[in-house]
Formats: structure tokens, sequence, C-alpha cells
């Protein structure tokens, strides 16, 4: 009985060794299977994937919903000769966008002998997608253009382009594509070393070092391509800054705003196209000058620091993107790899007035800003003139005696300073609101009283003795009084609070006045005031006190002395006492 279990236990054991046998042969198999299975779909994948890009982009950034329409002519017939010429994908300190960032970017050349528009074409990273479209722009034979990689999306005619991609530094494809999406051109670039460009050259493309974007890709077109970014040392300077004007220079829009000027050292002209402004030495390239603009030998050039970033329509002044600021600033010219060139600090500069170079290349603060002049005496006579003109009422300042004891206004007024205006106009004025002050920041301090008019032609005097009369129009009386001490500015304000006139005050002597001379530019002093009447021939100043070799005092001998006197002053001398002769 033993022996039928035992046998019929291994008989049992047999059928389920066969059984299991027949389970792994049938796993097996479906693994042989599900292997051959995986293997015929990547061969598949290999076999259905093209091994060159497609030949037309399914999506694009130029439709409103970001795919390509079916159909379309293709047009890359119409674009041959269009290549993709140079490729930048690991730009570290080579080539400098208008920003002063270093893009990678992509150069396209039309190799054809004749123009070929490039409104509509299509650059890319991706074989499915355009990224950047070029706007209406027409490249020249042999003419090549840039577009850097930048992650943003700029297309502006005669402006720098950014397409919304960056490339890759260990290799990719760059497509070009016609306007209906059909690929012109590819160029699959290999790792790249930093600042090396992946060039086209006459044997095909090859990595190089001397990249040269909008030239030819030789070392003669890298040199020049340096050429064109390389701006003469001095050349340029910031001449003066304006960081809080109150009088002078206006923009289109009739507003005053900060300005900077530049000076031409050289007698050649220079292009600003390789130059940039900016008030962050962070961001060199700032603003970047209008293109084409140009700089005449020995000449000035004047920018508008507004925030308006524009370029006035009739006078083609530009306008910064960014303002100045009078309480502590710094102003960097830069050449267009973000190089500084020149700088100039201000520090608490008062208002109208600008911080700029003087006659023996120092810099200080000049009370009467010169924009588009020189800094000197006869910058400040014609920016006087110019004031004058841009005053459309025909009133100024005439003329001032800040210290009285003898000259004689109004009957009974007494000696007192006074301000003397006239009407250069055809027409009368109704002075009522207009404003005198010794302070440009509050130049309506004193205010013709209602009803007070000037006629043409007409001078008419304010007495300035520190009265609050003035109701009486016949004669009038103002709250300021002048100071003798010289360093004072005296306005007068229309009723908006203008400033239409500025007079600034030197030291004054006593019975002595200081104006206008009509049809002479400055302003003099004259010996003999004329209240109510026009100035006569007056003198520009007084001569600075002389020095001697010899200390003063009485000598029995001979004694022998130099005199030293500044420059251009006439010397009058006398050795017995008499009235002094001319030298």
């Amino acid at each position: 009985m033993n022996g039928n279990t035992d046998a019929g236990n291994g008989m049992q054991g047999r059928r389920s060794a066969s059984r299991a046998a027949k389970l792994r042969r049938r796993r097996q198999r479906f693994n042989f299977l599900l292997v051959i299975g995986f293997i015929a779909v990547i061969v598949l994948i290999v076999l259905l994937t093209p091994k060159q890009p497609l030949t037309r982009a399914l999506y694009s950034i130029g439709t409103d919903d970001g795919t390509v329409e079916e159909g379309g002519v293709r047009l890359v017939s119409a674009y041959e000769g269009v290549r993709i010429s140079e490729v930048m994908s690991a730009n570290s300190s080579a080539v400098t966008d208008e920003n002063g960032d270093y893009s990678d970017w992509v150069e396209i050349w039309n190799t054809k002998d004749e123009p070929v528009s490039l409104k509509g074409l299509g650059l890319s990273d991706r074989n499915d997608s355009i990224r950047f479209l070029f706007p209406d722009e027409t490249l020249e034979p042999d003419g090549r253009v840039i577009v850097f990689c930048s992650n943003t999306n700029r297309a502006e005619p005669g402006e720098p382009y950014h397409a919304k991609f960056k490339l890759s530094s260990v290799g990719e494809t760059v497509y070009l594509y016609d306007p209906n999406a059909y690929l012109i051109d590819s160029c699959k670039y290999p790792i790249m070393s930093t600042d090396n460009s992946w060039a086209l050259l006459e044997n095909g493309f090859d990595s190089v070092d001397y990249f040269s974007p909008g030239y030819p890709n030789t070392p003669e077109g890298h040199q020049q391509y340096r050429e064109s970014i390389m701006v003469s040392g001095g050349a340029l300077v910031i001449n003066e800054v304006m960081a809080d004007p109150l009088t002078g220079l206006r923009d289109e829009d009739d507003e005053l705003s900060d300005w900077i000027e530049l000076y031409n050292t050289t007698s050649q002209t220079v292009s600003l196209d390789n130059y940039a402004l900016s008030d962050n030495e962070g961001r060199p390239l700032k603003w970047r000058f209008p293109k084409g603009a140009t700089v005449p030998g020995n000449g000035y050039y004047v920018v508008f620091c507004s925030g308006k970033d524009k370029v006035e329509a009739e006078r083609g002044i530009p306008h910064t993107n960014f303002r100045i600021s009078a309480e502590k600033e710094t102003i960097i010219l830069c050449d267009s790899r973000g190089h500084v060139v020149d700088r100039v600090m201000i520090d608490n500069l008062a208002e109208d007035c600008s911080f700029g170079r003087n006659e023996a290349g120092g810099l200080q603060v000049f009370q009467t800003a010169t924009p588009g002049l020189p800094n000197n005496i006869s910058g400040f006579n014609q920016m006087d003139m110019n004031l004058r003109a841009l005053n459309r009422t025909g009133v100024y300042i005439s003329e001032v005696m800040a210290s009285n004891d003898s000259v004689t206004t109004y009957p009974n007024a007494g000696f007192c300073d006074w301000i003397e205006i006239f009407n250069s106009s055809d027409a009368s004025v109704d002075l009522t609101g207009f404003g005198l002050s010794d302070r440009l920041t509050r130049a309506r301090k004193w205010q013709f009283p209602a009803g007070t008019t000037i006629s043409p032609g007409e001078y008419k005097v304010i007495l300035c003795d520190g009265t609050r009369g003035g109701t009486n129009t016949a004669e009038l009386h103002a709250s300021i009084k002048i100071s003798r001490l010289g360093c004072e500015t005296l306005c007068l304000a229309d009723p908006a609070g203008r400033i239409l006139d500025k007079v600034i005050l030197p030291e004054q002597r006593t019975n002595v006045s200081y104006g206008r001379t009509p049809g002479m530019s400055g302003f003099f002093y004259y010996e003999s005031a004329t209240p109510f009447q026009a100035n006569g021939n007056g003198f520009a100043g007084y001569a600075a006190a002389p020095s001697f070799s010899v200390e003063p005092g009485v000598y029995y001998n001979t004694v022998y002395t130099e005199i030293t006197v500044p420059e251009g002053t006439q010397v009058y001398y006398t050795v017995d006492g008499s009235t002094p002769t001319e030298a």
C-alpha cells in the first residue's frame, strides 16, 4: 500500500514538473515576443523619423493661434543664396548687444548678387516651430544681419534684432524658414568653446576664434568688426551736465528737462553709433544714441535726460531713458563694449546750475548753463541772448542798482535799491500777476499789482526797499532787497511762474548800476545809472588788484619793481603822484 502511494506521489510530481516547464516555456515565448515587439517599435520609429529637419514648420510665433496654416506655396527657390553663415552659442566676452549683454547670436548672409527682402522669414532653434520673424527689411547683396538669441522678441526695422530663444553651447541646430514656413537653410553646430563661432568658410563650416558678426568670416573680417566698435580715446568728453533746470532750453513738449552735453575734442566728425550714456555703472549701455548721430569737429551734442526715450521730430534732439539726480549722480559715456570713455560725478548741484569743463579742462559749477555753447564768457553771453529770445513777452530786466545813495528814481522816494525792466516788444504787456524775485525757486516772491502794464519801448523801475507796498502802479515797491555782495540771481516770471529772464549779479559797487546795453551782448557796469532810460556804454568789470615784486612802502633809494596783472588788463601809472596815465 505504501508502494502504491509512493508511485502516485511520483506520478503527481512528474505532472507538476511538466506543467512548470510548460509555464516557463510560455513565459520565455512571451518575453521573446515582447523584446521583438519593442525592437520593432524602435525600428519603426527610426524608419519613420526623418534624418533631416522637417521641410516645413508646424508652428509659428507669427500666427494668432501659433500654428502654420495648411497650403502655401514653397518659396525656397526665391531665397536660394540666403544662408545661416555664423553662429556663436557660448558668447562670454566677445560680442555685446545694444544693452551691453553678451547674448548668443546668429548671422544671416545674402550671398546673392541682388537684394533680398527678409520680411516674413523665420528663425528658430526647433525644426517644427518658428521663434523669430524678420520685419520688413531688405538685405543688400553680400549683406549680413545679426539676430541676438537673448530669449526676448524684438524685431524693429533698423534696430538690433532679438529672438525669443537661446542657443545651447553643447550643440544644436538653427533653422531658417521662408514666409510660408518652408525650410530655407539649417546649421547644425557641435559643442562650442567660449567666444568661438561656428562659421561658414570656403570649404564649409568650422569653429573659429576670429568671430566677425556683420563682416566676412575671415581674419580680415574679424579686424573690420573690431574696428567698427572701436572709439577714439579722448575724442568725446562729457562737457556739461544740467540736473535741475529752472530756465533755458526746453524740449518739444515745452518742458524743462535735465540734459547732457558732449564735446568733440577733434577736428573730425565723430559717429555716435559706438557710444552709449548711462547713469548706472552696472548698466553702462543703458541708453544708445540714435543711429547715424554724429558730433561735428570741435562741436557739441546735447541730449535731453527726460526719461522719454525718443527723438524730437523737428530739432532731432534725442531723449534718454533716464533722468539725472542733482543730489548725487554719476554720468558715464561708454563705448559699445561697455568700456568707460568718460565719467562725470555731480553732488548736490544747485538748481539751474550746471557742472562742466572750464577752458582749462577742469570741472566746476556754472551759474549760467550753456547747452551747445562754449563754457566761457562768449557762451554765457550767447546763452543770455538765447534766453531773451525764448521770452515771448519781450519784457526783460535792463538795469539793477544794489547800493544807492545818490541816484534819484521817483520824487520823494529816497535812495534805495531798484530794478528796471524794459518792454522790447511792439505791444503793451499786462504785468498783472507777473513776479520779481531774488530766488529762482520762488520766482513770484513779489508780484506786480493788478492793472500794471508796460508799453512798447517803456522802461519801468521797481523800488526794492523791502516794503509790502506796490498797490500804486505809478510807483512800484517790491518786498525784496538786493545784496551788493553778489552771488545773487534776480528773475522775472510770468503769472504761471515761468521764468522769463534772469540776471546773475556779481559784487556791486555803490552808485554803480549793472545791466544790459541795447544792441550788445553781455552785462556791463555803468558809472552813470540811467533809470527809466536806455543804458549807455559801460564796462565789463573791475580789474583784479595788481601784485608787486617789492613790498609797498616808503623807499629813499632807487627801487626796481615788477607789476603783475591779469591777462588783458590795461595798466596806468604815475611816478610823481599825478593822475596815472597809460603805460
